[in-house]
């Protein structure tokens, strides 16, 4: 059973893959360019939307999983405050790719709303495990280290976008390893979170390793940040 389990996920990881290879590929043709600046690695414009076509695969292979397997089952509260905080985090970081932001002020209130959804729906920090010492209830301060968390996550993968290859590259590696942890670990949803957002990744980073043929932009940098933050 687990062999057939295995090639099952191996199957649809690779059509996950072709998706987003493709719909990276369309976006090649989609006019959301980021022109060069004083602090820009590239010279020439190049395109800004690569991470749709990773929003778009992860929330289409999610679906799926979701639909077919119990393994991805969650408190409803759970995959309710992320959905909603994601779409928040996608929605504002497109429209800056878009150039309809003109400051940082707008991407920062987003991704403290976004925050505060996952606490409202009971995505908190509670207690932590310390080596020698065991389990410690952090109790209120577990909601101020929340949106620390996510905001900092989040603006860390937003950060690397632009450089060829290391937003997308850190985004497959972090999701291989987390999700092989989580596997052996018995944590299936996290193991199959981190195996779609994989896929998603790995095909738009062959279009983007050097020299770039598409960036991720804001919608995909901090989308990652904030999924692995959740």
């Amino acid at each position: 059973m687990q062999v057939l389990a295995f090639a099952n996920h191996l199957m649809f990881g690779i059509a996950l893959f072709v998706i987003s290879t493709l719909l990276t590929w369309c976006m090649l043709r989609i006019g959301i360019m980021s022109m060069p600046n004083r602090r820009s690695s590239h010279q020439n414009p190049i395109p800004n939307s690569g991470g749709v076509a990773i929003v778009l695969t992860f929330m289409t292979g999610f679906a799926v999983f979701y639909a077919v397997s119990d393994d991805v089952r969650l408190s409803e509260a759970y995959l309710a405050g992320f959905a909603a905080g994601a779409v928040c985090i996608a929605v504002i970081s497109l429209l800056d790719d878009l150039g309809h932001l003109r400051t940082f002020t707008y991407k920062l209130l987003a991704q403290l709303i976004a925050a505060m959804l996952l606490i409202a729906f009971g995505i908190v920090f509670r207690r932590f495990s310390i080596p020698l010492i065991g389990e410690v209830d952090i109790g209120f301060w577990g909601y101020p280290l929340t949106i620390i968390w996510v905001m900092a996550m989040t603006n860390s993968f937003n950060f690397m976008d632009g450089l060829d290859g290391l937003a997308g590259g850190c985004g497959v590696i972090v999701a291989l390893f987390f999700g092989i942890a989580t596997y052996f670990e018995g944590s299936y949803f996290v193991y199959i979170f981190c195996y779609v957002i994989f896929a998603s990744a790995l095909g738009f980073l062959i279009f983007n390793f050097p020299r770039a043929r598409i960036f991720m932009g804001d919608v995909g940098s901090q989308f990652l940040g904030f999924s692995f933050a959740a």
